[in-house]
């Protein structure tokens, strides 16, 4: 989703997916932490997360009193794109 709608907000995202316009973060974050093993490489010990697990895979952006958009991380877009899923646009 977040491919195919680049600085998507969240309520413009989980509208897109037809969901509640709260949602999107919340499961693309439990998404994230229920991945830690593949996305985070340092050990369980020394892991402390204080920012959310979004920023495993993207980056968060706030202007002003504008909402939070959201981008995928050059490098996730690169991962993914190896495994052939890239946006829908190209």
């Amino acid at each position: 989703m977040l491919l195919d709608h680049p600085d998507g907000a969240c309520a413009e995202l989980s509208v897109a997916i037809g969901w509640d316009p709260v949602a999107w973060d919340m499961h693309f974050g439990a998404m994230c932490s229920k991945r830690l093993e593949w996305l985070w490489p340092l050990e369980p010990s020394v892991r402390e997360e204080k920012d959310g697990y979004i920023r495993l895979l993207a980056v968060q952006q706030k202007v002003g009193d504008q909402p939070v958009r959201y981008r995928m991380l050059p490098e996730a877009v690169s991962a993914f794109a190896s495994l052939d899923i890239k946006s829908r646009g190209g």
